[in-house]
């Protein structure tokens, strides 16, 4: 980097292509972070979903409860506020 900028872009004013685009491209694909569909991604998705709902989301809850009061009641004790 030249230190005015972590990454370079494209030059508008010419063809010279020097890095990102720094114009957003139409509809919806102004919201595209560039990336491509990852196929493995859903599926992941709805198995980290059904293991939530087969572990029942009470209980979690319940879990994560107990732990969070045991961290603030250590933290308490050390003085941390």
């Amino acid at each position: 980097a030249d230190g005015s900028a972590c990454l370079p872009f494209l030059n508008n004013d010419s063809d010279d292509f020097v890095g990102y685009e720094t114009e957003f491209k139409g509809g919806a694909r102004k919201l595209d972070s560039g990336g491509r569909p990852n196929p493995i991604l859903l599926p992941m998705l709805d198995e980290a979903l059904q293991l939530i709902l087969e572990w029942k989301p009470s209980k979690i809850s319940a879990a994560v409860s107990e732990m969070s009061c045991q961290i603030r009641k250590t933290a308490l004790e050390l003085g941390l506020k």
